[in-house]
């Protein structure tokens, strides 16, 4: 873990948190891509009356489709699945869950419409490093845990505020919040202090 949170910052010394956003997502992008192509495993069977493993396949249903790896007749590798409004998760499962490094684009139909995450999953849900957009123009860089907004973050809002410090099961814990005049807010446990 100690490595990793010495990677990131030594990844943010070298570019802007934007630029490193751009080049985490190339990079994501690039190896779907590259998985995607010149692929190894066999296409699974037309007919699912045999358990679909260690094969590349596409399943459809309800207006959901799920194109990827599948073992032991679950999704476990990388794949791409987009639901019937639009949302749509790339990047890595297991057991039939997102589980791993992805991409979350919610669909213009869904109620977080425009919203998108790129990072860790477990249990299909956010869970470790990660960078979650709102449609509002908000944008979260930070730790998850479970779904929620959970460690050492940096929040920039659509309004010019910033919070840099820690969440707490979704909102802003401990940190400082700066504001677009110049002025600092305290934030302890939750609250603001004067």
């Amino acid at each position: 873990m100690i490595q990793i949170d010495w990677l990131i910052h030594f990844a943010y010394s070298l570019v802007s948190k934007e630029e490193l956003m751009k080049r985490v997502l190339l990079g994501l992008v690039i190896a779907v891509i590259m998985t995607g192509s010149g692929y190894a495993l066999q296409d699974c069977p037309n007919s699912l009356k045999k358990k679909w493993h260690n094969c590349f396949g596409t399943l459809s249903g309800g207006g959901d489709k799920y194109i990827g790896e599948w073992q032991n007749g679950k999704k476990n590798g990388q794949g791409t699945y987009v639901w019937a409004d639009g949302t749509k998760y790339i990047g890595e499962w297991k057991n039939d869950k997102q589980s791993g490094k992805g991409a979350y684009t919610y669909g213009k139909t869904s109620k977080f419409s425009g919203d998108e995450y790129i990072g860790e999953f477990e249990n299909s849900l956010p869970h470790g490093q990660g960078i979650y957009k709102f449609s509002n123009g908000d944008k979260y860089i930070g730790e998850f845990k479970n779904g929620l907004q959970d460690g050492k973050c940096e929040y920039y809002m659509a309004n010019g505020n910033k919070f840099v410090g820690e969440a707490r099961e979704g909102s802003p814990h401990n940190g400082n919040l700066f504001l677009p005049n110049g002025n600092k807010i305290l934030i302890v446990n939750g609250k603001a202090k004067k």
